[in-house]
């Protein structure tokens, strides 16, 4: 959330106890675009894996895949890793949560994650 507030973004945390199931947990907006983002964390996993299981709970992927198609737009899930963080643009349903590395931006720092998520927000 500092991320994106040093970088003048709106940002909301949704809490899902009163809203639809598999709603995205932050809301952003920026001049005229707006993103959605799940946040996950797993401190097992290494950006170094050749494929990632994300946690998603039930009913995520299939909200975020649904506002894709709908939309034109990609929900980010930004999973924190022991060693960095792996960020997924859902445009597809992943079989048990298992994500082709290829398929995500994979990232060892911290600061890198403005530049993935400046690009999918369309921010400028």
């Amino acid at each position: 959330m500092r991320l994106l507030e040093t970088h003048k973004v709106f940002t909301q945390c949704i809490e899902t106890g009163t809203t639809g199931r598999g709603v995205p947990d932050v809301y952003c907006r920026f001049r005229d675009k707006e993103l959605w983002i799940e946040v996950k964390n797993d401190r097992t996993q290494s950006i170094y894996n050749p494929m990632f299981q994300i946690k998603w709970r039930a009913g995520q992927q299939a909200w975020h895949y649904e506002y894709h198609r709908k939309c034109g737009e990609v929900v980010l899930t930004i999973q924190a890793m022991k060693d960095g963080f792996v960020i997924v643009p859902l445009r597809q349903r992943y079989r048990h949560g298992y994500v082709p590395a290829s398929e995500c931006f994979v990232l060892s720092e911290f600061k890198d994650l403005w530049g993935v998520i400046e690009t999918y927000g369309h921010v400028q």
